[in-house]
Protein backbone atom coordinates (compact mmCIF):
# COMPACT_ATOMS: atom_id res chain seq x y z
CA UNK A 1 0.00 0.00 0.00
CA UNK A 2 1.14 3.50 -1.30
CA UNK A 3 0.46 4.76 2.13
CA UNK A 4 2.77 2.34 4.32
CA UNK A 5 5.26 2.87 1.93
CA UNK A 6 5.59 6.93 2.07
CA UNK A 7 5.47 6.22 6.32
CA UNK A 8 8.57 4.03 6.00
CA UNK A 9 10.30 6.52 3.61
CA UNK A 10 9.74 9.56 6.05
CA UNK A 11 10.51 7.15 9.44
CA UNK A 12 13.83 5.93 7.42
CA UNK A 13 14.89 9.11 6.32
CA UNK A 14 14.37 11.02 9.63
CA UNK A 15 16.53 7.78 11.31
CA UNK A 16 19.17 8.57 8.93
CA UNK A 17 19.30 12.55 9.04
CA UNK A 18 19.22 12.05 12.67
CA UNK A 19 22.21 9.77 12.49
CA UNK A 20 23.79 12.33 9.94
CA UNK A 21 23.42 15.52 11.66
CA UNK A 22 23.01 14.11 15.53
CA UNK A 23 21.72 17.59 16.46
CA UNK A 24 17.83 18.53 16.45
CA UNK A 25 15.66 18.96 13.08
CA UNK A 26 14.82 22.04 12.48
CA UNK A 27 10.91 22.75 12.17
CA UNK A 28 11.18 23.44 8.50
CA UNK A 29 13.07 20.17 7.67
CA UNK A 30 10.34 17.93 9.91
CA UNK A 31 7.73 19.79 8.14
CA UNK A 32 8.93 18.58 4.90
CA UNK A 33 9.52 14.92 5.61
CA UNK A 34 6.64 14.66 7.65
CA UNK A 35 5.74 12.59 10.72
CA UNK A 36 5.76 9.21 9.64
CA UNK A 37 1.78 9.36 10.38
CA UNK A 38 -0.14 6.01 8.42
CA UNK A 39 -3.31 7.97 8.98
CA UNK A 40 -2.04 11.05 7.22
CA UNK A 41 -3.14 12.18 3.72
CA UNK A 42 0.52 13.10 2.91
CA UNK A 43 -0.79 15.56 0.29
CA UNK A 44 3.01 16.98 -0.28
CA UNK A 45 4.27 13.25 -1.41
CA UNK A 46 1.22 12.27 -2.99
CA UNK A 47 1.46 15.29 -5.28
CA UNK A 48 5.33 14.47 -5.77
CA UNK A 49 4.34 11.14 -6.86
CA UNK A 50 1.72 12.31 -9.11
CA UNK A 51 3.96 14.17 -10.81
CA UNK A 52 6.74 11.32 -11.13
CA UNK A 53 4.56 8.43 -11.59
CA UNK A 54 2.09 10.22 -14.40
CA UNK A 55 3.51 10.32 -17.97
CA UNK A 56 1.03 12.64 -19.36
CA UNK A 57 1.19 16.85 -19.19
CA UNK A 58 1.74 18.29 -16.36
CA UNK A 59 3.84 15.43 -15.28
CA UNK A 60 6.87 13.85 -15.98
CA UNK A 61 6.83 9.98 -15.32
CA UNK A 62 10.22 9.12 -14.37
CA UNK A 63 8.89 6.68 -11.88
CA UNK A 64 8.33 2.93 -12.73
CA UNK A 65 8.37 1.12 -9.79
CA UNK A 66 4.88 2.64 -8.73
CA UNK A 67 1.56 2.24 -11.14
CA UNK A 68 -0.96 5.06 -11.77
CA UNK A 69 -3.46 2.82 -9.80
CA UNK A 70 -1.85 2.48 -6.85
CA UNK A 71 -1.33 6.77 -6.47
CA UNK A 72 -4.12 8.66 -4.10
CA UNK A 73 -4.82 11.68 -4.55
CA UNK A 74 -3.24 14.96 -3.67
CA UNK A 75 -6.50 16.10 -0.71
CA UNK A 76 -6.50 19.60 0.45
CA UNK A 77 -9.32 21.77 1.54
CA UNK A 78 -10.69 22.76 -2.00
CA UNK A 79 -10.37 18.84 -2.81
CA UNK A 80 -12.54 18.27 0.53
CA UNK A 81 -15.10 21.15 -0.44
CA UNK A 82 -15.60 19.69 -4.10
CA UNK A 83 -15.76 16.30 -2.93
CA UNK A 84 -18.71 17.06 -1.04
CA UNK A 85 -20.28 19.37 -3.43
CA UNK A 86 -19.80 16.62 -6.32
CA UNK A 87 -20.87 13.88 -3.91
CA UNK A 88 -17.15 11.48 -4.08
CA UNK A 89 -17.24 11.96 -0.56
CA UNK A 90 -18.54 13.45 2.49
CA UNK A 91 -15.59 13.31 5.39
CA UNK A 92 -14.64 16.79 6.42
CA UNK A 93 -11.46 15.44 7.77
CA UNK A 94 -8.18 15.84 5.38
CA UNK A 95 -6.76 12.13 5.83
CA UNK A 96 -5.72 8.98 4.50
CA UNK A 97 -9.21 7.87 4.55
CA UNK A 98 -10.58 10.89 2.36
CA UNK A 99 -7.73 10.61 0.25
CA UNK A 100 -8.17 6.16 -0.19
CA UNK A 101 -12.45 7.43 -1.09
CA UNK A 102 -11.81 9.93 -3.60
CA UNK A 103 -9.03 7.49 -4.68
CA UNK A 104 -11.41 5.11 -5.34
CA UNK A 105 -14.24 6.67 -6.76
CA UNK A 106 -12.04 8.00 -9.81
CA UNK A 107 -10.47 4.43 -9.97
CA UNK A 108 -13.88 3.18 -10.87
CA UNK A 109 -14.09 5.91 -13.81
CA UNK A 110 -10.53 5.52 -14.99
CA UNK A 111 -9.01 2.33 -13.75
CA UNK A 112 -5.46 2.81 -15.47
CA UNK A 113 -5.10 6.59 -14.62
CA UNK A 114 -7.34 7.99 -12.04
CA UNK A 115 -5.62 10.73 -11.07
CA UNK A 116 -6.05 12.19 -14.58
CA UNK A 117 -8.75 14.16 -13.05
CA UNK A 118 -6.93 16.08 -10.35
CA UNK A 119 -5.25 18.56 -12.22
CA UNK A 120 -8.82 19.76 -13.54
CA UNK A 121 -10.19 19.72 -9.90
CA UNK A 122 -7.83 21.20 -8.48
CA UNK A 123 -8.00 24.16 -10.61
CA UNK A 124 -11.71 24.51 -10.35
CA UNK A 125 -10.78 24.40 -6.53
CA UNK A 126 -8.25 26.46 -6.36
CA UNK A 127 -9.55 29.55 -8.61
CA UNK A 128 -12.99 29.03 -6.48
CA UNK A 129 -14.81 29.29 -9.62
CA UNK A 130 -17.37 26.90 -8.29
CA UNK A 131 -19.27 28.81 -4.79
CA UNK A 132 -20.36 26.50 -3.19
CA UNK A 133 -24.29 27.88 -3.64
CA UNK A 134 -26.08 27.72 -6.95
CA UNK A 135 -25.74 31.06 -9.15
CA UNK A 136 -27.40 30.59 -12.41
CA UNK A 137 -24.70 32.88 -14.15
CA UNK A 138 -21.77 29.90 -13.38
CA UNK A 139 -24.19 26.68 -12.83
CA UNK A 140 -25.79 26.86 -15.87
CA UNK A 141 -22.70 26.71 -17.92
CA UNK A 142 -20.69 24.08 -15.64
CA UNK A 143 -19.58 21.18 -16.94
CA UNK A 144 -19.65 19.48 -13.59
CA UNK A 145 -23.79 20.19 -13.17
CA UNK A 146 -25.05 16.60 -14.20
CA UNK A 147 -22.78 15.31 -10.91
CA UNK A 148 -23.39 18.63 -8.44
CA UNK A 149 -25.17 18.12 -5.80
CA UNK A 150 -26.04 21.92 -5.90
CA UNK A 151 -27.35 22.23 -9.08
CA UNK A 152 -29.30 19.12 -8.64
CA UNK A 153 -30.88 20.59 -5.25
CA UNK A 154 -31.25 23.84 -6.10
Amino acid sequence: MLNERIVYFQKYFLYIVDKITKSKLSYGLKFLIGSGILKSSHKRYCMFLRWMVRDSFPDFGFYKSISKKELLYPTDVHIVRLSSILGFSNRKTVDYFLAKSISDYFLQLNREDPLAYDFALSRLGILKICKTKYLPEICEYCELKKVCNIYRTR
